[in-house]
């Protein structure tokens, strides 16, 4: 029997040479990612090796901290209270955690601290603003527009006095604020004016409270809601002059389109 060989022809032969060898510009690709990877090497050595010689270095010394934005806190007490000291290297110091320092002061809302080569840094606050003086049990506090209270600094407020409040007290020592803050906040905002002739707000309930005038202590009896409605029809009987002969034992603003009048 005759045998059978397979024949090749010249076109398949090139065909099976060219399947076999490695495709046109994957050594380049190859060469190329080695050459990436290798300069991202570099490039992280780089920096390790700058920052270590950025903190190790005597020209990056802290020689003064700047603050902005204190209103009620001192410069010298921010930078007391962030635990950063002049003469510390200023990419040493750990911003972070002198942040969190910072933010767990109940005066302080928040706190952004930037680098400022050489030698400087940074403090930017935004503070809690009192809306008025709590009479605590344990004295005067501020109290802050978001509820919260705040010591009394150095800083000194010409504010409504809060007192009454036991009688927002969920449990001894929790008090709702929320409702309070909610009308001060009203009235900073629409009727200033009003706000400053308030001397005391004494709280009867978490809605209610007796708001008495500077002044002649003219009591208001107002609802902790609606608060510039119930300024408007004040206005509007302060304009009618119906108390100009004799000062009412107080006013009674509660109550929709009408104002009742409690005589002595």
């Amino acid at each position: 029997m005759s045998s059978h060989r397979p024949i090749y022809s010249r076109t398949q032969e090139r065909e099976r040479i060219t399947h076999l060898e490695p495709e046109p510009g994957s050594s380049v690709r190859i060469l190329h990612w080695i050459v990436v990877l290798a300069l991202v090497g570099l490039l992280i050595f780089g920096i390790q090796n700058a920052y270590s010689a950025l903190t190790g270095s005597d020209l990056f010394r802290l020689d003064h901290i700047t603050v902005t934005g204190n209103r009620i806190l001192k410069e010298s007490d921010v930078a007391a209270l962030s635990g950063l000291r002049v003469g510390v290297n200023l990419f040493a110091a750990d911003l972070k955690a002198a942040t969190q320092r910072l933010e767990a002061d109940p005066a302080i809302k928040d706190a952004l601290l930037l680098r400022q080569p050489p030698g400087g840094l940074l403090i930017e606050l935004r503070e809690r603003r009192p809306l008025a003086l709590a009479a605590m049990p344990e004295g005067l506090c501020g109290l802050a527009e978001d509820g919260a209270l705040l010591p009394l600094r150095q800083a000194r407020f010409d504010l409504p006095i809060v007192t009454g409040i036991e009688a927002v007290a969920d449990t001894p020592g929790a008090f709702r604020f929320s409702n309070l803050v909610g009308f001060l906040e009203e009235l900073r905002s629409n009727t200033p004016a009003f706000l400053e002739e308030i001397s005391e707000v004494h709280l009867v309930s978490a809605t209610e409270a007796r708001v008495i005038l500077v002044g002649d202590g003219l009591t208001l009896l107002m609802r902790l809601e609606d608060a510039v409605e119930q300024v408007r029809r004040f206005d509007a009987f302060v304009k009618a002059g119906a108390h100009r002969n004799q000062t009412p034992a107080y006013v009674d603003l509660r109550f929709s389109n009408q104002v009742i009048v409690g005589r002595g």
